[in-house]
């Protein structure tokens, strides 16, 4: 069975870490995670 997790941000903590979230997804290869963190910045 797999696992999955829903994780929700506020439009706060988006603004207040989303830069180092996509930072690190980019850093993992993860550019579908980096992606979306981003489209939520704009």
């Amino acid at each position: 069975m797999k696992k999955s997790s829903i994780i929700a941000f506020s439009s706060q903590a988006i603004n207040e870490i989303g830069e180092a979230c996509a930072l690190i997804a980019h850093t993992e290869g993860l550019s579908a995670h980096e992606q979306s963190v981003r489209v939520r910045l704009t």
